[in-house]
């Protein structure tokens, strides 16, 4: 999974050298780029996420796993951890945690499994 982290949860470094004399590089950078990635990521995508160069862009194109082709399911935590907010407020206490009460929801389909692996794009 470091690949999906590789190609999908990476922003450029504003501490960059080469937006030390440009305060309006780093942000010109960004727009670059999610206009790009939007260019070849579905439309209906939730998530934004940056290519930042062309390894980047190859990657997004790579299978994710090296020999499994089954259905994968897709969750994070907005939806895995919904906390019930008409509990008892000592619950919400920090020695009380474990008698939160929340849900979760159902994991989404994203990729029914088949002959083709599946790649970030």
């Amino acid at each position: 999974m470091d690949f999906l982290d590789y190609v999908m949860c990476r922003v450029p470094d504003q501490e960059d050298a080469k937006y030390k004399d440009d305060e309006d590089a780093y942000e010109d950078d960004l727009e670059e780029m999610q206009t790009k990635t939007d260019a070849i990521k579905p439309k209906d995508f939730p998530y934004t996420f940056y290519l930042m160069d062309e390894k980047q862009e190859k990657a997004y194109d790579e299978p994710i796993f090296s020999s499994y082709k089954g259905p994968v399911y897709w969750n994070d935590c907005g939806r895995d951890f919904i906390v019930d907010p008409n509990q008892p407020k000592e619950n919400f206490q920090p020695e009380n945690m474990a008698n939160l009460v929340y849900s979760s929801l159902t994991p989404l389909k994203i990729y029914e499994g088949g002959d083709k692996p599946l790649t970030p794009n």
